[in-house]
């Protein structure tokens, strides 16, 4: 009983500090995913069977394509040429990870400003019209903070499994 305790302490530091990085633009879902298999290890058992954990592998993994994609349909709803789609895709993903030394929103804000810079910069090149290019850098934007949103709803998601499994 004190293991199980012990482990659930675990999960939970591991979950709320999943949350609250998500919030910050960093995924929390990795996070999730170990305190899933941490769980499992101080309890020395199953009790996230090896099918809850693929399937929470499987969704940590599509929370971070999902978030990248959104950026690029975003971008191509706001009538974002092929490259600039490309460009935002690359520039939020590099804007991301530079970001991430930088305290709390670092991240976020890097992939907003990356995401923004790709699809303007490309526009610019591309169509040499600065009207368009600030509209497909805006869906770029948009796209950033709602595949930010669906991956920390995802997050929340895999919390949840996780506490129904246990309980």
């Amino acid at each position: 009983m004190v293991i199980e305790i012990i482990a659930l302490i675990a999960f939970i530091f591991l979950a709320l500090s999943g949350i609250i990085i998500s919030m910050l633009g960093i995924s929390g879902t990795w996070l999730v995913l170990l305190g899933g298999i941490l769980y499992n290890l101080i309890t020395w058992s199953w009790t996230i069977t090896i099918h809850w954990l693929v399937l929470l592998l499987v969704l940590a993994t599509s929370a971070e394509i999902l978030e990248f994609s959104i950026i690029g349909i975003a971008a191509k709803k706001y009538k974002a040429s092929k490259t600039a789609v490309i460009a935002a895709i690359i520039g939020g993903i590099l804007g991301a990870v530079i970001g991430i030394p930088i305290v709390l929103f670092g991240s976020l804000l890097g992939l907003l400003l990356g995401a923004f810079l790709g699809a303007f910069i490309a526009e610019i090149l591309i169509k040499k019209d600065f009207n368009k290019a600030i509209t497909a850098a805006t869906g770029a934007v948009i796209g950033g903070l709602g595949g930010k949103f669906v991956k920390f709803l995802i997050t929340i998601a895999m919390v949840i499994i996780v506490f129904v499994i246990i309980f």
